[in-house]
């Protein structure tokens, strides 16, 4: 029997479960997850902004950008390209061509990402204009007119990598969908399968409407960098997927809110929280528009409060912090992005930092710049959620360990003599109070790591100490005013020379046990339900 994966028709034999049928299929999917049937219910048909490309090969799924400038060319010229061949390829980009325009060359190199769709001029003649995909994100001078992107790939990559030279394009028609006549429900993974069913899996999101929204995006792609995303709420008009508690949004870009787009809400109690919505909104000062859903809005339509969702981005987030200098260079090079190290550039060298942080900033520029330090200036941490989970989110709050591998905290004030190093934060930043929670009993363990909690006025300060003590917690405070947020596993020797001012690095080396992603807030549906800017 045959059944539709993500797209993909797959084969397989009688009595078969949905599980076989993702396994078969290689389709991305996390355990637990919902997973939704597909049902067409109607006959009726709409224009969509997408296009099929049959070459000789294979199909290829085009998805047209609203807001090139060559989008209603293409709409008005598409059938040109029908019977052309491919006419160069190279590692970076495949062209189509040639037909003849009336197009205007830039000569300056653009950027360019992996599955952009773009018209180029060979020669900057216009007489050779090219449909060019782009196969990487590189930087490459082709002819391109003025908003030359013109759409992305978003079906069929694994068929553009197989074409060659003199393989062409036999048709190419827009393609319809049935609206919201479609059903979906959520299917169970050991549901026997009958033949003929349509599967989704996976949430794709696009963040390519959100470019000019630098920090949202970038703050986006980092709430679904784990590949789960899960719902605390849904309504008529969104499903709410949870985001990172305690990361400040600036308000950016607010365009309207159509089926599919996503936003990240900039304030009130579910500031943080990705929307994905399922029906049309006027634009609010309370969300920025961060990208769209280009594979599985289906799964947003089903999903429940407490699901969870698996979800892909485009682009993937681009951090290297934590890696070695080696392996930051491996991973860029891969994205077509030149590194420049900074600092320590050992291969050996740890990345502590990089330049730009914002993944969009950094695939505009296609260069990133990595910040090395030795390994044992890195201080590892051991950090006790289950025993004191709000202090742990004010130290990560505190050490910008809530979107980054390794954060970082200057000194404060060391005294030899009592084997202490204290940090004092501007504990205002941080928009809670710091309650009392684990408190010690009998005494305090050699390089545990101590925060004042509210009881005393020097609330937020945070300390080390080199050694037990039955008396006072590492910030000196008494143990009544003293939360153990955690433990210095590796890099004593960093702490017992550091001096007034000195920056210290910090890499947490645990994950709580049932919590793979980033620390998600509960956000509340009574009230989100009545909030008329939702």
């Amino acid at each position: 029997m045959k059944v539709v994966v993500n797209g993909l028709d797959v084969e397989l034999p009688t009595g078969s479960r949905v599980m076989d049928a993702i396994r078969v299929s290689g389709a991305v999917y996390h355990t637990g997850c919902v997973i939704g049937l597909v049902e067409d219910t109607s006959k009726s048909e709409v224009e969509t902004d997408r296009y099929m490309i049959e070459t000789s090969r294979g199909k290829l799924k085009i998805r047209l950008r609203s807001s090139s400038g060559l989008t209603e060319y293409w709409k008005k010229n598409y059938r040109e390209f029908v019977g052309k061949q491919v006419v160069w390829q190279t590692k970076n980009a495949l062209a189509f061509g040639h037909i003849s325009t009336d197009l205007v060359p830039r000569r300056s190199s653009q950027n360019y990402r992996c599955w952009d769709i773009f018209l180029g001029l060979s020669g900057f003649e216009s007489d050779k204009t090219d449909l060019i995909f782009s196969t990487s994100d590189h930087t490459g001078t082709y002819g391109e007119p003025e908003d030359g992107i013109f759409a992305r790939l978003i079906g069929g990559r694994e068929i553009l990598q197989h074409l060659e030279v003199d393989d062409t394009i036999d048709d190419v028609r827009p393609l319809f969908e049935r609206g919201r006549e479609v059903v979906s429900k959520p299917i169970s993974p050991d549901a026997v399968l009958k033949g003929g069913e349509k599967i989704v899996t996976y949430l794709e999101f696009d963040m390519e409407m959100g470019e000019e929204a630098y920090d949202s995006v970038e703050y986006a792609l980092t709430v679904l960098e784990n590949e789960t995303a899960t719902v605390t709420n849904t309504a008529h008009a969104f499903a709410q997927l949870a985001g990172i508690m305690d990361m400040p949004i600036e308000p950016e870009n607010t365009l309207t809110r159509r089926r599919g787009v996503v936003t990240v809400r900039n304030r009130g109690i579910n500031m943080g929280d990705l929307y994905v919505y399922r029906d049309t909104h006027l634009p609010v000062g309370s969300h920025n528009v961060v990208g769209r859903i280009v594979h599985g809005i289906e799964l947003a339509d089903i999903a429940e409060s407490g699901q969870c969702i698996t979800v892909k981005t485009i682009p993937e987030r681009v951090m290297v912090i934590g890696l070695t200098q080696r392996e930051a260079e491996k991973r860029l090079k891969e994205r077509g992005i030149r590194q420049v190290r900074e600092g320590l550039k050992d291969d050996d060298a740890i990345v502590v930092s990089q330049e730009p942080i914002n993944t969009p900033a950094i695939l505009k520029e296609m260069k990133l710049s990595t910040i090395g330090a030795r390994s044992d200036e890195v201080v590892k941490i051991e950090l006790y959620y289950e025993k004191a989970p709000k202090t742990v989110q004010y130290f990560k709050f505190i050490c910008g360990l809530l979107d980054k591998p390794i954060g970082k905290m200057r000194v404060f004030n060391t005294y030899e003599d009592l084997g202490m190093t204290l940090f004092k934060p501007d504990a205002s930043l941080f928009n809670r109070a710091i309650s009392i929670e684990n408190t010690p009993i009998e005494k305090v363990v050699a390089f545990e790591i101590g925060v004042t909690n509210m009881s005393r006025k020097n609330l937020g300060m945070i300390g080390i100490r080199d050694h037990d003590d039955t008396n006072h917690g590492p910030t000196g405070e008494e143990f009544a005013s003293t939360n153990i947020v955690g433990r210095i596993t590796d890099g004593f020797e960093i702490l017992k020379r550091s001096k007034r001012d000195q920056i210290i690095y910090l890499q947490v080396t645990n994950r709580p046990e049932t919590q793979k992603k980033p620390i998600l807030h509960a956000s509340s549906p009574a009230r989100d339900r009545t909030d008329p800017q939702a």
